[in-house]
């Protein structure tokens, strides 16, 4: 089968594996040619090639002009059009797809999907955060009086789509209330996926050693974007709590984004409470899991939309307990308790969550037994190979 890709993201900074990346990967490793149209949305240069066989990768770099949201602007109403010459070229030559497959929001694509659908036969759309709704509500960069144009636009391009994939059973219901059903498009359930099912083993004492942590420490990380929606301040906050109940209990945070101020000031109140482990790479990253006790999924809990947040697979991959504290309209929590890979608590919420740091550590053995449960969850549920067989049968 031939595929067509269309994204904004392909692969991390440094070169490792993302979500986009696996599939196209996991794609071509059944047989089938992909290829895979990036505008790359982060002005990060990427990787000219992916490295994979049957995959052929063509990046495109986004429309950066100045700062600020007039620059923001540019970047949704334009960039899909540096796509567009190579689809046209291979509608003039004859080139045609069996299926394209597109990621949300489609608005950052709009006029590379219209094309697209000229030369491909079947679609499918994977929605993971809704547009505009889910970006309005974690920073309000939106303005309110656009929001509705805005709905109304991402909707007509949901339309040009047959089949569309989210995350999990609430986020169906979510975008049938939100957006309203469709006639033409199917919706159904596509788990987020992983290649990553299992860590190797590393040594425990000599990453603790690098970040100035001890052996008898209780360490819970959060890694990823440190970005607006992610919660930072509030499981800094509860971690400052549990650790005047322990003093064992240590939040170690990684990553990068608008609030690493913030990081560094829980980290300058209190420095054996919140540690900054720095912008890793995957390989790094993966080696302080391994180091670590706990992970942590944090939002913000004022979104209203649900999310099955991708962090959590590589917990899961590396027998980490899960501390879920999710937005209400999320059932990721509940999946978490449900398969016994953890607790949840309420977002936001700083008491419950200091509390819920605190009863995560209270028995070795649960932990063992919820780390345990987390990887065999995550090779039933969330396998690439499975996911993939979704999208195409």
């Amino acid at each position: 089968m031939k595929i067509l890709m269309l994204t904004t993201k392909f692969k991390h900074k440094d070169g490792s594996p993302w979500l986009i990346s696996e599939l196209a990967a996991e794609l071509g490793r059944q047989g089938h040619e992909v290829t895979v149209l990036n505008v790359e949305w982060s002005g990060d240069p990427v990787a000219t090639t992916p490295g994979e066989f049957n995959v052929t990768l063509k990046n495109f770099s986004s429309v950066r002009v100045g700062r600020g949201k007039i620059s923001l602007a540019l970047r949704w109403m334009f960039s899909s059009f540096k796509a567009v010459p190579s689809l046209l070229a291979d509608l003039f030559r004859g080139s045609r797809y069996d299926l394209l497959i597109c990621f949300s929001p489609c608005s950052a694509l709009s006029v590379a999907i219209v094309a697209a659908k000229l030369i491909c036969k079947r679609s499918f759309l994977i929605y993971w955060d809704f547009f505009p709704i889910h970006n309005y509500e974690i920073s309000e960069k939106l303005p309110s009086f656009a929001l509705p144009l805005l709905k109304f636009l991402e909707r007509c391009l949901i339309g040009c789509f047959s089949r569309v994939g989210c995350m999990s059973e609430k986020s169906i219901l979510y975008f049938e209330n939100y957006f309203g059903r469709m006639a033409g498009v199917h919706v159904s359930h596509l788990p987020i996926w992983t290649s990553f099912l299992r860590s190797e083993p590393n040594s425990r004492a000599t990453v603790r050693e690098r970040l100035g942590i001890d052996n008898e420490s209780l360490v819970l990380v959060f890694g990823g974007q440190l970005s607006a929606g992610r919660g930072i301040e509030h499981i800094c906050r509860a971690a400052i709590m549990a650790w005047e109940a322990d003093r064992r209990i240590v939040l170690l945070i990684c990553g990068s984004g608008d609030r690493l101020g913030q990081v560094r000031e829980f980290e300058k109140l209190n420095p054996r409470a919140i540690k900054y482990g720095g912008s890793l790479s995957r390989e790094e990253y993966l080696e302080v899991l391994g180091a670590a006790d706990v992970g942590i999924v944090s939002t913000t809990g004022s979104t209203s939309s649900p999310s099955f947040p991708s962090k959590s697979l590589d917990y899961m991959a590396s027998r980490l307990p899960i501390l879920a504290t999710v937005e209400f309209s999320s059932e990721f929590g509940a999946i978490v308790e449900g398969f016994d890979m953890g607790i949840a608590c309420i977002a936001a919420d700083v008491s419950d969550m200091a509390g819920a740091m605190g009863r995560i550590f209270s028995s070795r053995e649960s932990m063992i037994k919820m780390g345990t449960n987390a990887q065999k969850y995550l090779r039933i549920h969330h396998s690439v190979e499975q996911v993939t067989r979704l999208i195409t049968d």
